[in-house]
């Protein structure tokens, strides 16, 4: 859940949060630092607030649930949760990023 600062277009926002998160999972260039997400580094809801909280309108993150889904079908497996551990040459995919805004 995200609260957009007073005066924004919210659609532009969410796009924007939407791009981020695609570019922060990117195997290639996203990662902590930039460079690609290094195999077996865990993904949590914290990494995820601080590149939300940088772009510009957004007044708070107020909060950032993860899932894990199975992309034969789509589905959410299991409960969302702050941190997705990965197995030691796993990698993130950003799949179907919902951002909520109020």
């Amino acid at each position: 859940m995200i609260r957009v600062s007073p005066g924004r277009a919210s659609g532009a926002i969410q796009h924007k949060c939407i791009t981020a998160i695609s570019e922060f999972l990117s195997p290639i260039s996203g990662g902590p630092d930039g460079t690609g997400w290094p195999f077996g580094v865990d993904l949590t809801s914290g990494s995820i607030s601080n590149i939300l909280g940088a772009i510009d309108g957004i007044e708070q993150v107020e909060e950032v649930v993860l899932f894990e889904s199975d992309l034969r079908n789509g589905n959410r497996l299991g409960n969302g949760s702050e941190t997705i551990r990965f197995e030691q040459f796993g990698l993130p995919l950003s799949f179907r990023p919902k951002v909520v805004l109020r």
